[in-house]
C-alpha cells in the first residue's frame, strides 16, 4: 500500500467519523428534546391528576350532602302523576308524609309539596272534579 492510499483511507475514515459524530450529536439533541417533552407531559399529567383528585373530593362531598338531605329516599327520583294520585287517594293516603315517602321511594318534601297543592296542581284539579273527594291536607 502506498502512503497516498493510506492517506486517502485515513481521510475517508475521518470523514465517516465526522459524519457519525454529526449523527450522534443529532441523536443526542433528539433525545434531549424528547426527554424535555416527556418531562412536560409528566408535569401536565400530574396537574391533571391533581385536578381529578379535587373533582373526586368535591363529588364525594356533594354526594354526602345529597344523601344527608334525602334520608327518606335513598335513591332520588322524580315524582310522577301516578305517585301524586297514590299519595292523595291511594294506599298511602292514611300515612304521614315521611312514612308515605319511604314506602313509595320519594322524599318527604315531594310528598309534602304534592299533598299541600304546591306541585301537581293538574292532578289536584282532576281530583277536585269528584264531589266526594276532599283534600285532608289542604288548609281552609
Amino acid at each position: 500500500m502506498k502512503p497516498t492510499d493510506i492517506e486517502a483511507m485515513l481521510k475517508a475514515l475521518a470523514d465517516r467519523l465526522t459524519a457519525l459524530e454529526a449523527v450522534y450529536d443529532a441523536m443526542v439533541e433528539t433525545n434531549v428534546a424528547r426527554d424535555e417533552k416527556v418531562s412536560e407531559m409528566r408535569d401536565h399529567q400530574d396537574g391533571q391528576n391533581d385536578v381529578l383528585a379535587g373533582l373526586i373530593d368535591k363529588l364525594e362531598e356533594l354526594t354526602d350532602k345529597v344523601h344527608g338531605r334525602n334520608r327518606s329516599a335513598p335513591v332520588k327520583r322524580n315524582m310522577t302523576d301516578a305517585d301524586a294520585i297514590r299519595v292523595m287517594t291511594g294506599d298511602v293516603v292514611g300515612m304521614g308524609h315521611k312514612e308515605a315517602a319511604e314506602v313509595i321511594g320519594l322524599t318527604y318534601a315531594q310528598v309534602y309539596s304534592c299533598r299541600l297543592g304546591f306541585t301537581f296542581k293538574h292532578v289536584h284539579k282532576e281530583l277536585e272534579k269528584d264531589p266526594t273527594y276532599r283534600n285532608r291536607w289542604a288548609k281552609g
